[in-house]
């Protein structure tokens, strides 16, 4: 049975909820609960637009078995007392005697069969709760109310008093309101209900909203300039593609400034603003127009901290305490909002009080801005004024200040040259402080004017370095090889350096060919006078070349050069470089410490663009060295830092390093699901390192459970994500390959990979790479005393260079050769060490495997630290007792109506899970 307007209130107007799959997965939990007579209550909060009464409409589709009654708060009728409970209970009218069990009058005098009482007793209380109470007998209830921060204070009394007692029935209450049903007076009513926040959208789950709402008709470029405008807003976003004009769908015409003037959005804001007073007023739209205004530039004669304090309190600007007391308007949305709605004398009033407010020499950029915004003195000597500031900004390292008057600048300036240069020198600031979006943006702005030559060479490089970041490496290739030779002849250090990201972008592809193309072309280039910093760029092609095109002693000249180099080069850039070659020669503790000083540098300098790269480096070092939790770290924030600026490609490395660190424990679930969401982005763009990286840690996993055949053919598919390999990881992945290739006994294909891996590592004095080295030769050494040798010395090496993890799987493996030598006791000495280790790097499949074998050496083990048989499902559990009876696996799958295939399955996953390696020790665990 249905109660309520479901068809006209909910059904027809059900959209799909995108970005909410926590939120979703609450109400789902919230429904199976009171489907089994353990019902419940949330209250959902947000700001205006965040999509309260879509998330109801959801859940109200998600229950079509559900008895579902509606009601929603009303401003008009919230002083009315019963008013909400009236139109929630009023589809029950004429339905009162089919309940079984009578009332007391109450709940008929409330849908209108008497008089109503005008109080919250304990009466009408316990009566809807009694109400609700017999409607569940008759099947799941669901109770939504809507815009509860207006519903009249008896029925909030009322419905939350049902609230906290739907546990134990088959009843669900969701309540939706604003963000003062959590702190103001409203919130005491719901205390005890689990709270849940509409958060903004994030970019992926805007630009599906667009999606839906255009029906995928909508410009790449014009979605992303509406998602940068919505802030995360489900509402703008609906509002602004529903308004939008065919031109504007294809990215023909210009993208809308701010949402509809019809846009209840702006009918929101409008009455918050037209609510302060007028110094509040003039506070909010100081903050408007100066995005890096403090209190202190607000403050004068006529404005106090009383007129900032209630201007904060509106919602409309925020004070940040961590950032000088800065006066900030929340988002792009609201800042729109207030822009277009403000009068031209109000704009102009808050531009001439900052212009005189400001300090003339420390905030010039500011001043000169606001006085072109009054029109005080000529545009164009402005327009000059501001070029020439943003230029020496961009000169001293303050990128964002420069960025942003570069554009203003541009805006000004009506020679298309000049326009064109500064738009562009405006996205190449916004790139290096990490604003992706907003460079695209003015790229976009620029496009236009690309007709004119001398600003190709610099289009074509942010363009290309963007594409490196957010798009196709492959193309951003294309883009900065025709950059650097746009920009030889006017900014030849700009074209070097397009010609050593174009040499990245290759080397990120696996387009070695196309590498080895760019580090000829700079070989042609190269002069005996070059600038330090040139002189490191073109060395730095050379090494790299070298070492991709499997010449690693023509590599060690130049790459020595870059290390040496970015010492005396002040720049972050050079000091990744520097990283990357100490790594390729083998010096791995400088590579992290160049890695973290390019970090440092980096975050120094606000070239937020190049923290996540340096942290590869890190990642990629730290690794080497056993140090994981450092690896870790690293990845987590570059992960972090690289979705947060909008470098996915970035981000997919630093997901599949994170993977790739999990499956070194043997961890496979997180394994699988990290790789999950990064595997469509990797092939769709064709990147090799993450591919590669991917595919290594499917290996590791296959390797940590004892399927070396599956390993092997793991690491002979690291090209099929992509088409291509990193060779770089590839022959970092050497050592498994090794490992697989003696589990499958094909010792050939180990000798191959690890003769790779020696020219590669025999060029340095890494510990960590030796030490793997020496434990490869002890694999494949058919004497046993040439095995020995080379353990014993990969062990010194492990513990000279602190390599834990590492040393454990040694002693693993020379463990396991001591015992089938006849050497238990030397075997149990080692293993005892690894399973130790084992357990301290939470690497439970390799501390599992460890204590069968040294249990096979004849210690005595108890088989809890094997792997408890809690690990194990029923139908698991019931196998091994089984087993443990004697019953062959036919007679098992008889009796448990499966196939001896199902059963074979459910063994090798027991045997897995609790580190054993026969039946027969899975059944003394089981006697």
């Amino acid at each position: 049975m249905v109660l309520g307007p479901r068809s006209t209130q909910l059904a027809d107007l059900v959209t799909t909820l995108h970005g909410r799959d926590q939120i979703s997965a609450e109400l789902d939990g919230l429904l199976d609960r009171a489907r089994g007579a353990r019902g419940g209550a949330l209250a959902v909060l947000g700001g205006t637009g965040t999509g309260k009464s879509a998330v109801l409409r959801s859940i109200g589709a998600a229950a079509p078995d559900f008895q579902l009654l509606h009601t929603s708060g009303v401003p008009a009728e919230s002083v009315v007392p019963m008013s909400g409970l009236h139109r929630l209970l009023q589809p029950l009218a004429g339905r009162l005697p089919e309940l079984p069990t009578p009332h007391d009058g109450v709940i008929a005098e409330l849908i209108g069969a008497a008089v109503a009482r005008p109080a919250a007793d304990f009466a009408l209380c316990t009566s809807v709760h009694r109400l609700f109470v017999e409607l569940g007998r008759r099947g799941p209830v669901l109770a939504c109310v809507d815009d509860a921060h207006w519903l009249d204070e008896v029925s909030l009394v009322a419905l939350a008093f049902l609230a906290r007692r739907a546990d134990t029935e088959r009843v669900a209450v969701v309540f939706a309101g604003d963000e003062s049903l959590a702190t103001g007076p409203a919130a005491d009513q719901l205390s005890g209900l689990r709270r849940l926040w509409l958060t903004a959208l994030d970019d992926e789950a805007s630009l599906r909203v667009l999606a839906d709402r255009t029906r995928a008709r909508l410009a790449a470029d014009t979605a992303a300039d509406l998602v940068e405008l919505a802030s995360g807003n489900p509402l703008a976003l609906v509002e602004l593609a529903d308004a939008l004009t065919t031109a504007q769908l294809a990215g023909r015409s210009p993208t809308p400034v701010s949402v509809p003037a019809d846009s209840s959005l702006r009918r929101t804001v409008s009455l918050r603003f037209g609510q302060l007073s007028v110094l509040a007023q003039r506070v909010v739209l100081m903050a408007v127009v100066d995005e890096q205004l403090a209190v202190t530039n607000v403050l004068g004669t006529d404005i106090d901290l009383a007129a900032v304090d209630e201007a904060a309190g509106s919602g409309l600007v925020v004070i940040d305490n961590d950032a000088n007391n800065a006066v900030l308007v929340p988002t792009q949305l609201t800042r729109s909002i207030l822009y277009s709605q403000a009068a031209p004398d109000q704009l102009h009033a808050a531009h001439r009080t900052l212009a005189t407010r400001l300090d003339p020499d420390w905030d010039r950029l500011r001043v000169t801005w606001h006085r072109a915004a009054t029109e005080q003195t000529s545009g164009q000597q402005l327009a000059r004024e501001l070029g020439d500031s943003a230029t020496a900004a961009h000169e001293t390292g303050n990128y964002a200040e420069a960025s942003t008057a570069f554009e203003r600048a541009a805006s000004l300036v009506e020679q298309p040259g000049t326009r064109v240069q500064w738009l562009v020198e405006a996205a190449c600031g916004s790139w290096l402080v990490g604003g992706g979006r907003r460079t695209r943006a003015l790229l976009r702005q620029a496009a236009p004017l690309t007709e004119l030559v001398g600003a190709r060479g610099p289009m074509n490089m942010v363009h290309g370095i963007v594409e490196f970041g957010d798009g196709s490496p492959a193309e951003a290739s294309r883009k900065l090889r025709i950059a650097a030779e746009q920009l030889l002849d006017t900014d030849r250090a700009r074209a070097l350096t397009a010609l050593a990201l174009a040499a990245e972008a290759c080397g990120s592809t696996g387009d070695y060919d196309g590498l080895a193309d760019v580090a000829g072309r700079a070989a042609e280039l190269r002069r005996p006078d070059e600038q330090r910093a040139t002189e490191l760029m073109f060395d730095h092609l050379a090494g790299t070349a070298a070492t991709f095109s499997g010449q690693p002693t023509d590599a060690v000249g130049p790459l020595r050069a870059v290390v040496r180099l970015a010492a005396t080069v002040d720049d972050p850039l050079a000091t990744i470089l520097a990283s990357q070659a100490a790594y390729s020669l083998g010096d791995v503790s400088h590579s992290l410490e160049l890695a973290g000083q390019a970090v440092t540098g980096a975050r120094a300098r606000s070239l937020t663009t190049l923290v996540p790269w340096a942290l590869i480096d890190v990642a990629l070092a730290a690794l080497l060295l056993d140090r994981h939790s450092t690896a870790e770290s690293a990845a987590l924030e570059g992960l972090r830092e690289a979705k947060a600026i909008g470098q996915h490609n970035t981000a997919m490395t630093h997901l599949n390093l994170l993977a790739l660190l999990a499956a070194y424990r043997g961890d496979r679930e997180t394994v699988v699901r990290r790789m999950d969401v990064s595997a469509v982005w990797v092939i769709d763009h064709g990147l090799a390192l993450p591919g590669t990286i991917g595919w290594w840690a499917l290996a590791c996993l296959d390797l940590a459970e004892e399927q070396p055949a599956e390993a092997l053919d793991q690491l002979r598919l690291m090209t099929a994500t992509t088409g291509h390999v990193h060779r770089g990881m590839q022959v970092v992945a050497a050592p498994h390959v090794v490992e697989a290739a003696v589990g499958c006994q094909q010792p050939g294909l180990g000798a191959v990979a690890l003769a790779i891996f020696d020219r590669w590592a025999g060029n340095s004095n890494c510990g960590p790479r030796q030490a793997l080295s020496h434990r490869c030769h002890a694999l494949l050494a058919e004497r046993p005393a040439d095995a020995d040798e080379h353990f014993r010395e990969a062990i010194r090496l492990h513990r000279s260079s602190n390599t834990a993890l590492e040393l454990a799987k040694t002693e693993l493996f020379y463990g396991h050769r001591l015992r089938h030598g006849r050497k238990p006791t030397a075997a149990r000495e080692l293993l005892r060490d690894a399973v130790k280790i084992f357990h301290d790097y939470h690497a439970e499949t390799w501390a599992r495997r460890a204590t069968a074998e040294l249990r096979a050496a004849g210690e005595s083990v108890p088989f809890a630290e094997l792997g408890t048989t809690g690990q194990l499902t029923t139908q698991q559990l019931e196998i091994s007792r089984l087993v443990a009876e004697g019953a062959t696996n036919r007679e098992i799958a008889a009796q448990l109506f499966v196939s001896t295939r199902t059963v074979d399955h459910h063994l090798r996953n027991i045997f897995a899970k609790l580190g054993v390696r026969s039946r027969l020790e899975l059944a003394a665990q089981f006697r």
